[in-house]
């Protein structure tokens, strides 16, 4: 893994969707009480979708850099 680039906004983005995962299931357990809200907690769920998408993204970077040959369509 020596060859593969990292892309630092990306991965800042990554932890900002593990940051909303984390704020959503606090909130859900115990800022409710405080924030009532349900729009403001809610907000954290994009956080999953994100996730997947980047991390779908990243895999699929790493894949294709190791593997140049592959075209989309065989993969």
């Amino acid at each position: 893994m020596k060859n593969t680039v990292r892309i630092a906004n990306l991965d800042l983005f990554r932890f900002m969707a593990i940051a909303l995962v984390i704020y959503v299931h606090v909130g859900d357990r115990f800022l409710s009480v405080v924030i009532h809200n349900d729009k403001l907690i809610s907000i954290g769920r994009y956080g999953v979708e994100l996730f997947f998408v980047l991390s779908g993204f990243l895999i699929m970077n790493i894949y294709y850099k190791r593997s140049p040959a592959v075209n989309l369509i065989t993969f």
